[in-house]
């Protein structure tokens, strides 16, 4: 069942986050997933809830999200998200 990594990003320093994305994005694929979003424009919102950035990354499963999540040579660039963002990351199953 694929698996979903979804990111909830509000940057807080701009310049050092781009180096952040630029080699995170590489990773993603090593570990099989793929961008569904990155980013873009929130055009509707039912509530309060409105984040800045958003990102949606899919895995075959749960194994490889966790995989990717969970691996020690990510885990600096994980780091660097939570230091240059205030960020907020779930894994979810669905179909």
């Amino acid at each position: 069942m694929t698996a979903y990594v979804i990111v909830d990003n509000h940057i807080i320093h701009d310049g050092p986050y781009e180096a952040y994305i630029k080699a995170i994005g590489e990773t993603v694929e090593q570990f099989n997933g793929k961008y569904l979003v990155r980013g873009g424009e929130i055009i509707f919102s039912d509530s309060e809830w409105n984040p800045p950035r958003l990102v949606v990354i899919a895995f075959p499963n749960r194994d490889k999200a966790m995989a990717w999540v969970n691996s020690k040579e990510l885990a600096p660039l994980h780091e660097m998200r939570k230091r240059y963002a205030e960020s907020q990351m779930i894994v979810i199953e669905g179909v």
